[in-house]
């Protein structure tokens, strides 16, 4: 039986299940402590209308590139009010169902129709790559362009032209993830010219175009931003988020030496299961197939390539997923199609379970949910108030329920929607204006000594009525 005989699957006729486990985004509150700072700076630059510069509660913030926040921007403005969760984590889905059509669109291309449409099914029931298409984080976007951009280069191969949508691709991958993109391909590019010496004649051509395209889009925010803001942007972002992290600036992320080479194999085996164990043993195929060959390296170097990062955490091997997905299905036979195919919708059926109803769960057992549900309520009873949080990180001295979230709590600057004082120091409380404000607080913070300084500052605090009994509380802080 020829690879041709296989039954063809297209991306249109399979798309469904691969949005399966991607519904329930708009369930869970944001988590903390990434997804609660992005989709803080993304109502912050929405009330600001200043689509360059990000604003975490009032200062610049340059953790991440432009392209998370502007992806989420347009879907928070249109129903961001009234479904926040599911608007700002809209991208992060769009972009996994894109890169399961890339990697579909890729295959068909390369002749390996019946893959074509097993692939995206093989994408979308891989568990890291579902968990990531439910939060807001730019990984999904980094590794939708990074396919974009290594499958039009294969095509650029036989048409020179498609140089011009790697440019582009990159670009967004730059706003994406910042300038370690370039690293990556850069790197990704040697590789493959000294390891194909046969196809080196098609790499003449078409690179001027590419180049002036990516350098646009690049400029597309890179530019304004280091007008605008000048040093700072430079040794914020350039200096302190790119080249330091990598080299081990980011100590909250780091795991021991002996960890450096396993860490990240160990990640993608367990998350990709069962494919990583189907391309495991597709290693046959390296000496057949240059399109295998190519995927490949790409898996590699990019597990490689994060192993050498001191900072480590388990999503940062999200970009090689797609590679995984292309060599598991490229190592399809035509007999074993049909079992393939539902295998591939029994693991998507499994993973939609486990990632829907983990997120939910979660959003209970962290404590999210009634911090949330905890200000909400509190803002209907005050509505317009000046919003205090008061000692939201864990506390020198006090004991605290281990399932609860001892961090800052950002996503309750995205909920309040607007510039908040957050303290742990009494004394900053008599910054707030005269008049009423909101006090947000986890219980056991506000002591009766806390509360006769504030009386004594001529100042008063009560238990917002229908409010706390739980792990947080609220209270109205009045002062003349």
């Amino acid at each position: 039986m020829s690879e041709a005989a296989a039954p063809t699957l297209t991306f249109r006729r399979v798309w469904w299940w691969v949005l399966l486990p991607l519904l329930g985004s708009w369930i869970p509150p944001f988590f903390d402590l990434d997804e609660g700072f992005y989709a803080a700076i993304v109502s912050e630059m929405s009330r600001r209308g200043d689509w360059i510069t990000p604003f975490y509660n009032g200062a610049p913030w340059f953790e991440k590139p432009i392209l998370i926040y502007w992806a989420a921007l347009i879907p928070y403005q249109l129903f961001g009010s009234f479904a926040p969760e599911f608007a700002m984590r809209l991208p992060s889905a769009v972009a996994t169902m894109v890169t399961a059509w890339i990697l579909t669109r890729w295959l068909a291309a390369t002749g390996r129709e019946p893959s074509a449409g097993v692939v995206a099914l093989i994408y979308g029931s891989m568990l890291l790559p579902v968990v990531m298409g439910h939060l807001m984080t730019p990984d999904a976007l980094f590794v939708m362009c990074l396919a974009g951009a290594l499958s039009t280069f294969f095509k650029s191969l036989e048409v020179p032209k498609f140089r011009v949508g790697t440019g582009f691709w990159l670009g967004m991958g730059v706003l994406a993830k910042g300038p370690v993109t370039l690293a990556f391909f850069g790197a990704f590019l040697l590789w493959n010219y000294l390891g194909e010496k046969e196809l080196r004649p098609a790499w003449r051509g078409g690179w001027l175009g590419g180049i002036a395209v990516m350098v646009a889009v690049i400029c597309t925010w890179y530019l304004p931003c280091y007008l605008v803001n000048r040093e700072l942007f430079v040794q914020e972002f350039l200096i302190e988020q790119n080249v330091n992290r990598f080299l081990g600036g980011d100590t909250a992320h780091r795991t021991p030496f002996w960890m450096t080479p396993i860490y990240f194999p160990v990640v993608l085996i367990i998350t990709a299961l069962p494919w990583s164990l189907r391309a495991l043993r597709s290693r046959t195929y390296w000496s057949q197939c240059a399109d295998y060959r190519y995927a490949a390296r790409w898996l590699i170097l990019v597990t490689v390539f994060f192993s050498i990062s001191q900072s480590k955490l388990p999503h940062y091997i999200l970009p090689a997923f797609p590679a995984m997905a292309i060599v598991a299905a490229i190592s399809i036979r035509p007999e074993e199609f049909q079992r393939v195919v539902a295998q591939a919708r029994w693991a998507l059926g499994i993973v939609a379970v486990v990632v829907i109803g983990g997120m939910a769960w979660w959003g209970g057992a962290s404590g999210q949910v009634e911090a949330r549900d905890e200000l909400r309520l509190a803002k209907q009873v005050l509505p317009g108030a000046p919003i205090v949080l008061y000692q939201l990180p864990k506390q020198e001295g006090i004991a605290y329920e281990a399932r609860l979230q001892q961090t800052s709590l950002p996503s309750m600057v995205a909920y309040a929607r607007k510039v908040v004082l957050m303290t742990s120091i009494p004394e900053d409380l008599e910054r707030q204006p005269g008049g009423t404000s909101l006090l947000f607080t986890r219980t056991g913070r506000i002591t009766p000594a806390f509360m006769e300084g504030v009386r004594a500052q001529g100042g008063e605090l009560e238990l917002i009525p229908g409010t706390g009994g739980g792990a947080y509380e609220s209270y109205r802080l009045y002062r003349r």
